[in-house]
């Protein structure tokens, strides 16, 4: 007996309503129907009850799965025959299947002259065949007579002979159906109340979910509760032991291999796919699909993408069944079998996380190979939180060292410290063989929080112990120098790791690259060969060297070399936010000398995007390396607030040991100061960087043109003297060096300025000379404007407007909005005017006017790209080029400004 009892459903006043006219001399017949469990039983006996105190005869009696094979069955027990001995008269002692029906017919009608007849058959879709014609024979004979016949069904059974009980259904004209349902909210409440004496807060909800509101299978979870001293946690955790036969008995005998698809289905969780769901149970694809719609009509599945219980409990009910001998074993074999059906890592991980093969020595291997597919297809952001969660099971050493290694990795994007420690630990469970791999990765995440030394003396003893794997050696030496080299202490270990590359065979050029960071040499790297020896969106990858190697080629001028390498960086797929904010830092800086500033502006947006979703511990070296682009970009385009936002925490005026990437954005921050009318601020900071910059001796990783800013700070100071000095010794350095044109033109436009005069004239003119046979758009438009001024100085006015038309044509082209501002102002200064500018629509280029157009047009940026055959970014950047020229601020404002144009 339960302690609280499904509450009698609203239809019982009905029943009793219609009870009170058969007792007046009509007939009639009545079903029930509803999904297991909705409380059918508990409606009959109510009826049964209300109708024996309204003194009629009742024949009560049930049908059974177990019994459906016996013939005549249940009109036996319906008519009392069950105990008597066969005769020609009973229906057991004849096979005259109508001489049957005429018996049960004969019998009702008897009972019927003493007083009014309810006829009661539960579960009548196991009734056996001979018994449901018997049912069905009477049904079509008691007009006239107080005869009711009141039957249960469960929904989406329809019996022995489907044809039959429709007949049945529709022949009567006295047929009502009841369908029963879920429990309405009032009737939960009310049964939580009667079981727990209150209702505590939140539990009704949580039955809803876990029981579906289903009456049975609440009330079995409500008199479970009432054994709990005090309540559980969670409504998960009870799961009463009736429901799995339960759920057994209502599984219908047309669909043999319900059971097994059941327990593939509770196994499977939310990974229960009917292909899969077939492989696990072990039956044809053809007997999965009709036992999932078997069990979907009968309201125990429910289908869509997946198939998955109805009720919560009765899958943890399924899965309870199983031995916990036998449980880890299925859900390893679930779990191979949706590895091999071509399911995601991430899915088949998430699926051992929820079962109990989690922790089987079994699944060793199995989570080897998930978690090497977890690292290859997911992003850092998608991995950690997995690999976390299947760290805080016990795991077999094996799984626990590997999974260790790639929650390491893959936290050097997103927590170096905790990186840190997965590494050190990974570092320690591997054999010595396979640590050098370890290494790189753990020198990375000590590096980035400020730990170089650390870092440098693990890879030094790595390296001692590496010799048959020359590839990976090489690979640690270059670790190693571009951590030291960070550290002009350091500077040493980096000598020493060059010094061995050179003497090492096969190494690919990576003797050159080491030189090159060290300043041992003048840049003499080829990009490609870097690029794939660095591999910098690889595992172990090497993103700071390459980033630091391209840079010294682009102090080349070889801006076109390195362009290609860029975008495939940037492009490359599964990037952790670091690799992605210093792959597009480096190509804004290409970009951005290259003179095409709106496009540098758009990585730089992308990669603040990213900045501003990291923490200050990942804000460190490495990314300290990409802020010095994303600064001079911002200030290209003149956003002062967003470069000072860049460069507000990053500890410049700190006591602390020279850094290179740190040393290196004081430069930037003396910019901004000048940018922000401040020049004597800015020439502090220029001054500094150069001074720190001393530490590294002659030559650093790559140049840095202080000097150059140094002296247009001094100039704007007064303090010529000192600006021909410095210019005198960049220009030296610069022609010493046998320079590219880019950094010689750029060293001649800077002594022209600070040398003045017809001397300076000159100079100037030789910078125009070198920078046009260069790519440094920028740099050019700079030294015109340089020559146009000194030219308007010297009474040459005619000369000067043609030298700053060039130099404004050259910026307003390349979008450089605040050099074009200042060159304009020139212009007019030397009594000149600006080329007047086309506004509005007009102003657009061809391919910007389609662009717009499709945007217009309800397009999105990807499908953009495909009909036009160029890449998202692209079209982001004409985009924004044409929000800037219609002065509008996105898609919403551009159909109103297309509307007219033709």
């Amino acid at each position: 007996m339960h302690l609280c009892e499904p509450p009698v459903p609203p239809d019982l006043i009905g029943l009793e309503q219609r009870l009170d006219v058969v007792a007046r001399g009509h007939d009639a017949v009545l079903f029930v129907e509803g999904g297991a469990g909705t409380g059918k039983t508990t409606l009959l006996r109510a009826a049964a009850s209300a109708a024996e105190r309204r003194g009629f005869v009742v024949l009560s009696t049930g049908a059974s799965r177990y019994e459906s094979h016996l013939e005549f069955n249940l009109v036996r027990r319906l008519c009392g025959w069950a105990d008597e001995a066969p005769d020609r008269d009973s229906p057991g002692g004849q096979e005259d299947l109508q001489a049957a029906c005429r018996d049960v017919h004969r019998t009702v009608l008897a009972a019927a002259r003493q007083a009014p007849v309810l006829i009661v058959v539960d579960d009548l879709h196991w009734c056996d065949l001979s018994s449901l014609h018997c049912l069905a024979f009477l049904s079509r004979r008691t007009s006239g007579w107080p005869v009711a016949i009141l039957c249960s069904k469960l929904s989406g059974a329809n019996g022995p002979d489907p044809v039959l009980l429709g007949e049945m259904l529709r022949s009567h004209s006295s047929t009502s159906r009841i369908r029963l349902g879920p429990l309405p909210g009032t009737a939960l409440r009310d049964l939580v109340a009667q079981a727990l004496g209150s209702v505590p807060p939140g539990l009704p909800a949580a039955l809803a979910w876990w029981c579906g509101r289903n009456p049975f299978l609440v009330g079995e979870v409500l008199e479970a509760l009432t054994w709990y001293s005090e309540l559980p946690s969670s409504i998960s955790e009870v799961v009463p032991p009736s429901i799995h036969p339960w759920l057994l008995g209502r599984l219908p005998d047309t669909a043999p291999a319900c059971a097994q698809v059941a327990q593939a289905v509770a196994l499977l969780g939310d990974h229960a796919r009917l292909p899969l769901v077939s492989e696990v149970a072990g039956v044809s694809s053809t007997d999965a699909a009709h036992a999932v719609m078997a069990m979907t009509e009968l309201g125990l599945l429910r289908t869509g993408d997946t198939v998955a219980f109805q009720h919560p409990v009765v899958a943890a009910a399924v899965r309870n069944a199983i031995s916990p001998v036998e449980r880890p074993v299925l859900h390893l074999v679930a779990a191979e079998k949706l590895q091999r059906s071509q399911a995601s890592p991430r899915a088949v991980v998430s699926f051992l996380l929820g079962s109990d093969a989690v922790e089987s020595p079994l699944a060793t291997q199995l989570f080897i190979d998930v978690v090497h597919g977890l690292h290859e297809s997911e992003t850092a952001q998608a991995r950690v939180p997995l690999l976390r969660q299947l760290l805080s099971r016990s795991l077999p050493d094996e799984a626990r060292m590997k999974i260790v290694h790639l929650l390491g990795l893959a936290e050097l994007e997103l927590a170096p410290s905790q990186a840190a420690e997965h590494l050190a630990e990974a570092y320690q469970m591997t054999d010595v063989r396979h640590r050098a791999a370890v290494a790189i990765q753990q020198a990375q995440a000590l590096h980035s929080l400020g730990r170089a030394e650390e870092a440098v003396a693990l890879l030094e003893e790595v390296v001692s112990s590496t010799s048959e794997d020359e590839p990976l050696r090489t690979r640690i030496e270059l670790q190693l120098v571009t951590t030291a080299i960070d550290d002009p202490a350091l500077r040493a270990a980096a000598l020493r790791a060059t010094r061995r590359l050179q003497r090492a065979k096969h190494t690919d050029g990576a003797e050159r690259i080491a030189a090159t960071l060290t300043g041992a040499v003048a840049c003499d790297v080829e990009p490609g060969e870097a690029w794939r020896l660095l591999a910098p969106t690889g595992s172990p990858g090497l993103p700071l060297a390459w980033l630091m190697t391209a840079r010294a080629v682009l102090s080349t001028g070889h801006y076109d070399r390195i362009l290609p390498y860029t975008t495939e960086w940037v492009t490359a797929k599964r990037q952790g936010p670091v690799r992605e904010v210093l792959a597009r830092s480096l190509r804004a800086e290409v970009l951005l000398r290259l003179g095409r500033v709106t496009e540098a502006a758009v990585d730089a947006d992308a990669a603040l995007a990213v900045l501003s979703t990291l923490d200050g511990e990942v804000r460190q070296a490495p990314l300290m390396a990409a802020l010095g682009p994303l600064v001079d970009t911002v200030l290209e385009r003149g956003d002062l607030e967003v470069a000072s936002r860049l460069l507000a925490d990053t500890e410049l005026d700190a006591d602390a040991p020279p850094r290179w990437h740190r040393v290196t954005l004081l430069l930037g921050r003396g910019r901004l100061r000048q940018a922000l009318g401040d020049p004597v601020g800015g020439l502090s900071d220029v001054l500094r960087c150069g001074e720190l910059l001393s530490s590294w001796g002659d030559r650093g990783p790559y140049a840095v043109p202080w000097r150059v800013h140094a002296v247009r700070a001094l100039l704007a100071l007064g303090d010529r003297d000192t600006a021909r000095r410095l210019a005198d010794e960049e220009l030296a350095e610069a022609r010493s060096q046998g320079c590219r044109a880019h950094r010689l033109g750029v060293a001649l436009c800077s002594a022209g300025q600070a040398v003045g005069g017809n001397a300076g004239l000159d100079l100037l003119m030789e910078s125009i000379n070198v920078l046009e046979d260069s790519d440094a758009q920028l740099d050019l438009a700079v030294a015109l404007g340089e020559l146009g001024s000194a030219l308007s100085r010297a009474g040459r006015a005619r000369d000067a407007r043609h030298r700053l038309k060039q130099g404004c044509a050259l910026a307003d082209e390349a979008g450089a909005t605040v050099l074009s501002n200042a060159l304009e102002r020139k212009l007019r200064e030397a009594g000149g005017r600006a080329r007047g500018r086309v506004h509005g629509v007009d102003s657009l280029t061809a391919t910007e006017r389609q662009v717009a157009r499709l945007a217009v047009g309800g397009r999105t940026n990807k499908e953009i790209a495909s009909t036009l055959f160029v890449t998202r970014r692209t079209v982001e950047m004409h985009l924004t080029q044409v929000y800037r020229k219609l002065r509008i601020t996105g898609r919403s404002e551009l159909s109103d400004m297309l509307g007219h144009d033709s």
